[in-house]
């Protein structure tokens, strides 16, 4: 019993640290990053209309 409670803690540990992992870093070119290019494009075309 208490060796299935180290094991799901271990597990939920390991989770947190490759979930961290993934947010740690927002603006680089993976699949899971935010869309900088897209947002920088989106607010140049808002500018070019305003002005």
């Amino acid at each position: 019993m208490g060796s299935a409670v180290v094991v799901f803690i271990a597990y939920v540990l390991a989770s947190l640290e490759l979930i961290a992992e993934e947010i740690e870093d927002p603006f680089g070119g993976d699949e899971n990053d935010l869309p900088t290019h897209k947002m920088a494009d989106n607010i140049r075309i808002s500018v070019e209309e305003i002005l």
